[in-house]
This record gives C-alpha cells, structure tokens and sequence, in this order.
C-alpha cells in the first residue's frame, strides 16, 4: 500500500507519459514494499499527478528553468527499511529523468527530491477501516 504523490509543473509529465509513469512508480513502491509480483499490490498502490503552473515552482536563486519534481512516497511503517527508503528513491529519480528523456546528470538529479514516510499502523483508514502492515500482507496473501 504505497501513496505516491508527484508535484511538478504543468506539462513536466505529457499525456502520453503519464499512464506507464504511474505505473512504473507504483511497481517501484510495491518493490520496495515486498509485494513485487502480486496481482492484488497494484491496485492499492496509487499515484497521483499534482501538476502546478510554471510559475509557482521558485528556488532561493529565482526561476529553476527546468521541471522540478517534489516525489513524497507514503507506506506502512515497517514495510520499507532506511536502504530500501534510499533505493526507491534512486529509483524514482532515475525513472522520472528517464521518462522525461534526460541525461542523470548532477544538475538534473538535484531536480527530483524525494521522501519516503511511514504510516503507522492505524493512522490510514481505507473504507472506513484501519490499516496495518499485517492486514495488507494478509490481503496481498503474504500474510
């Protein structure tokens, strides 16, 4: 059960992209989460595209110039350690640049941030029901 938001600028992810681009992010996330492979992970793994005009994206120095990525990655407490954490964030990177079909370069690396937060178990109620990492292992058949 990941939550993958997404902000960037209006038109950083074409019409075209963004299907495969959920997609893929969601794979990455339920990689991560240890539900590679289950036919059930994917539909409680979510993306979301919050795509803002050009002009409300700032850094201190002014006008980025380019497409910036704010990534937050939202999963059950426990189901990803630090090393996965950092991994799933690689990942997201190097997916993101990839779909925007951009070199990794440092310039364009430091353009997606990415932040994985835990949920402790209860505080996400989906259908009016509390979560926890052993109630989604059961429903995934990890359980």
């Amino acid at each position: 059960m990941a939550i993958v938001s997404v902000i960037t600028t209006l038109g950083a992810v074409s019409p075209e992209v963004r299907l495969p681009l959920a997609e893929e992010l969601a794979a990455l996330a339920c990689e991560a989460e240890g539900f590679a492979g289950s036919a059930v992970a994917p539909n409680v793994c979510w993306t979301f595209f919050d795509e803002r005009q050009r002009h409300a994206f700032w850094t201190g120095a002014g006008d980025p110039g380019a497409a910036l990525y704010y990534v937050r990655v939202t999963v059950l407490a426990g189901s990803v350690d630090k090393s996965g954490k950092h991994e799933l964030g690689e990942a997201i990177t190097l997916a993101l640049l990839a779909r925007e079909g951009v070199p990794a370069t440092a310039e364009n690396l430091n353009r997606v941030w990415v932040r994985v937060s835990d949920i402790a178990d209860g505080d996400l109620i989906v259908g009016g029901e509390s979560t926890s990492l052993a109630g989604l292992k059961e429903l995934i058949g990890l359980g």
